[in-house]
């Protein structure tokens, strides 16, 4: 049975926005790395902690911002 409430719908977000700010800076980090000629290895460690670090700040994001109501009060 799926967790319910605006605490898990908050959790899914954070987990969802870290996950795709990871991903992207992956391939944003292989693409610097390798744009500035260096190897394979050099691209996935540039990738990985511009990675984590994107997560880190997309993660950060979401649990900063205040929640949304998304409609007047009893629309769900």
């Amino acid at each position: 049975m799926a967790v319910r409430g605006a605490a898990a719908s908050r959790r899914r977000l954070r987990r969802r926005v870290a996950l795709l700010g990871f991903a992207a800076g992956v391939l944003v980090g292989v693409a610097l790395a390798l744009l500035g000629g260096g190897g394979a290895g050099d691209a996935a460690v540039t990738g990985v902690l511009v990675g984590a670090v994107a997560a880190v700040i997309g993660w950060g994001v979401v649990a900063l911002l205040p929640t949304s109501s998304h409609g007047p009060p009893g629309q769900h």
